[in-house]
């Protein structure tokens, strides 16, 4: 039984990842089994920035990170400071979030798509994919070995507000899957650069 299950997350896996065949549009992956081990947290019931932030804590080598949204402190301070121990810290986010965040924080008179301009403070790469419609990504993977995904932006209001879930895979094969389409988005991305408010 322990094997058809893991036999069945593997596939469902794949067939979640998997593309259309054409090289040019991204990493595919194939039908395969894995050992992936799956743990899940549900919010706002379970605290489930804090196990984020603890996996990134506990990053040894690499955090590679695709997001819509960048703006829960306790995240982008652990990517700070992963960065800041000599941890491969790389972020991708959606082109049109800081268009989106930057008209209600100039709005608020608080600084525009303040995560972003917090990690290029401190030096951590981040860019902004604009080669699709909408960058939904919300995926994290770390050491080559975990990935963290689901529903789950970094925000205060899916940390606290919504009905969400964050997913954590333990496994090699699967990291594998996600760094092949980091790699590939990041092909595709521009480097971040801030902008003042009402500037085109």
């Amino acid at each position: 039984m322990k094997s058809r299950i893991v036999l069945t997350i593997g596939l469902a896996l794949a067939a979640a990842t998997a593309g259309p065949a054409n090289a040019a549009q991204g990493p595919v992956v194939g039908s395969q089994e894995t050992d992936a081990k799956v743990g899940a947290c549900f919010a706002p019931q379970e605290d489930c920035a804090s196990r984020i932030v603890a996996a990134i804590d506990g990053a040894k080598t690499s955090v590679h990170t695709m997001e819509l949204f960048l703006l829960q402190k306790d995240i982008i301070d652990a990517l700070i400071a992963a960065h800041k121990r000599g941890v491969d810290v790389q972020v991708i986010a959606d082109y049109k979030t800081d268009e989106e965040e930057e008209a209600k924080a100039c709005a608020a008179n608080t600084h525009p798509f303040i995560g972003a301009e917090r990690l290029l403070a401190a030096q951590v790469p981040i860019m902004l994919d604009n080669s699709v419609k909408t960058a939904h990504n919300k995926i994290s993977v770390i050491d080559g070995n975990l990935v963290i995904g689901g529903s789950f932006n970094y925000t205060e209001e899916a940390d606290k507000l919504n009905a969400e879930n964050a997913t954590f895979i333990t496994s090699p094969t699967v990291a594998k899957w996600y760094e092949e389409d980091f790699a590939y988005r990041k092909t595709l991305a521009q480097p971040y650069a801030p902008r003042a408010c009402g500037s085109e």
